[in-house]
């Protein structure tokens, strides 16, 4: 039996650690913990054609994040972290950095760097799906996206106004 912790737990661990901290990196770990339990709680109202390939891809992008994370530092040896997020937090680790920026940066970083990467992963059934198919998964690509849209207000009131009042 898996014991590994599921990217919400991790999420909302390296939140709390960060945010008890005062470090803003939070901010964006914040933000995706909103964002995933949104997209994971349509995975469980069944609104995506396929909840099962919507699941492996949250996952898969949640795991770059997560690499990133703890390579960062050098923490994991041999491994390098991803200049673009070496560069993210970086600079969401100096106090000075706006939860704005902090927010900016950490969404640049995992939609330029980790997205691609996290659709080949699980897309690697692409070459024997039908047109349908392949629409199918066109269509839950964009419901995430518009989960993820619907998410900004709350994220904007409730993340980066907790950490910056006047943003709000």
């Amino acid at each position: 039996m898996d014991s590994a912790p599921t990217a919400e737990a991790r999420l909302a661990d390296l939140a709390r650690q960060w945010g008890d901290a005062g470090d803003r990196r939070a901010v964006f770990a914040e933000c995706y913990l909103v964002m995933t339990r949104s997209v994971e709680e349509n995975i469980r109202a069944g609104s995506f054609n396929d909840g099962v390939w919507v699941g492996r891809l949250l996952d898969r992008f949640a795991d770059y994040y997560f690499d990133a994370v703890d390579s960062y530092g050098g923490a994991l040896g041999v491994r390098v972290c991803p200049a673009v997020w070496r560069e993210a937090l970086d600079a969401c680790s100096d106090p000075l950095c706006h939860p704005l920026q902090a927010l900016m940066l950490g969404i640049n970083a995992h939609i330029n760097h980790d997205l691609a990467l996290a659709l080949v992963d699980v897309l690697d059934d692409w070459p024997t799906l039908d047109e349908e198919a392949r629409q199918r998964r066109r269509d839950d690509h964009e419901l995430v996206n518009t989960i993820i849209d619907d998410t900004t207000d709350e994220v904007q009131k409730d993340v980066v106004g907790r950490w910056s009042p006047a943003a709000e």
